[in-house]
């Protein structure tokens, strides 16, 4: 099996850590033609923001850049904060895939727990991630974000169309959610500074 049977991007450094080269490969060959497919099938212009932390594997914004698809980097220090992943999807991701596995190690009859558990390798590990993410339920992706920016209904995680509200409330939403990251920033360099 070629990793382009994977029912996901699947490449690897030496090290096992993900890498700037490899992370710009990502965004350019697969993110940014992936977003604008969505985008036009939504009918809606080709602009995106793609909010990331500051891992070192991330290169600078410069080079993540394709037209209007842009990468923007969150406050030093703010990721469990305000990445929606960190509220909940990947607990959710997580309890899917344990499920799974454990579902795979006593579905054979014929072998043991412990040989099922032998047995099972990083070909069954990436279907069984693909298809815990496929699982987890648009609500759920909808609660991480009302934790974030409470009161926001504007994205129906259900296919990710605009609900009805002008582009205008949109607008706003992110102004109120850039302003909170400019007020969240101030205050964790004032309790880094005060120690």
């Amino acid at each position: 099996m070629s990793p382009g049977d994977f029912p996901v991007i699947y490449r690897a450094s030496k090290n096992a850590w993900m890498t700037a080269d490899l992370f710009t490969e990502w965004f350019h060959k697969y993110f940014v033609p992936k977003t604008k497919k969505f985008l036009l099938d939504q009918n809606l212009p080709p602009k995106a923001f793609l909010y990331v932390d500051n891992c070192t594997a991330h290169p600078d914004n410069n080079t993540l850049i394709s037209g209007d698809i842009v990468v923007k980097f969150l406050p030093p220090n703010t990721t469990s904060i305000l990445q929606p992943m960190d509220q909940g999807i990947l607990r959710q991701l997580k309890v899917i895939y344990k499920s799974r596995l454990m579902l795979d190690l006593v579905a054979d009859d014929d072998k043991s727990i412990i040989q099922a558990w032998k047995d099972y390798n990083i070909r069954d590990a990436i279907f069984n991630i693909a298809s815990a993410w496929d699982n987890i339920k648009p609500e759920n992706h909808q609660k991480a974000w009302r934790k974030l920016m409470p009161g926001n209904e504007i994205i129906d995680f259900d296919g990710f169309k605009p609900l009805g509200k002008e582009n205008k409330e949109a607008e706003d939403m992110l102004k109120r959610f850039l302003q909170g990251q400019k007020t969240l920033n101030k205050l964790v360099k004032k309790i880094l500074e005060n120690g």
